[in-house]
């Protein structure tokens, strides 16, 4: 699972829908590289 997580890195999109609403609409992003990896606590934000 880390390998594949390894390739497809590079591939995510700048901003990822992470909340939507119940219309089905999107109405929350976060910047998916700088959450795409598990962090130590102390790195974490």
């Amino acid at each position: 699972m880390l390998l594949l997580g390894g390739i497809l890195y590079p591939a995510l999109p700048e901003q990822m829908a992470v909340h939507w609403n119940a219309s089905d609409e999107t109405d929350g992003t976060a910047a998916s590289r700088s959450r795409s990896w598990p962090c130590r606590r102390s790195s974490c934000s």
